[in-house]
């Protein structure tokens, strides 16, 4: 009669627990990574709204700022860079409070050109206005840039 063995031991072997252990440490690495580009994304975004925000603002000030084409002061052909960082500046006669961003340190300027018609003339009384809000994010600039126009009062 053969012997048989009745001590068969059943599970895992340590080299399979160590190769399991090993994948499942490169997966969560692999996550934290992620997580990390997700708390950058979610930073850029939150600073790009702030910019919009800002930018929106300052549209809104210009357009309700009287204009006149005899003395158009800061709506004068050219470019205006503002004189503070991160708080709204904006041409003489505004009201403007800070919309709660002042912390952050934005640039802003607005270029004013003469409109020109359809005709390729060009209006003495229509002027465009790019408005760019810029921050530093790191190493890298970044700029929102908006577009309007403006009519004497």
């Amino acid at each position: 009669m053969g012997i048989k063995n009745k001590n068969k031991e059943s599970g895992f072997t340590l080299l399979e627990v160590l190769v399991s252990i090993v994948i499942f440490v490169i997966g969560i690495l692999g996550l934290m990574a992620l997580q990390v580009f997700a708390v950058k994304g979610a930073y850029l975004g939150e600073r790009t709204t702030e910019a919009v925000e800002l930018a929106n603002s300052m549209i809104n000030e210009i357009q309700a700022t009287p204009y006149n084409a005899s003395n158009p002061g800061e709506f004068s052909a050219g470019s205006h860079p503002s004189s503070g960082e991160g708080c709204l500046q904006c041409p003489t006669g505004c009201n403007v409070s800070p919309i709660g961003i002042c912390g952050n340190s934005y640039s802003i300027s607005w270029t004013v050109t003469p409109q020109t018609l359809g005709s390729g003339l060009v209006s003495n009384n229509v002027y465009g206005i790019t408005l760019t809000v810029s921050w530093t994010d790191g190493v890298l600039n970044r700029s929102v840039t908006m577009y309007t126009s403006k009519l004497p009062l």
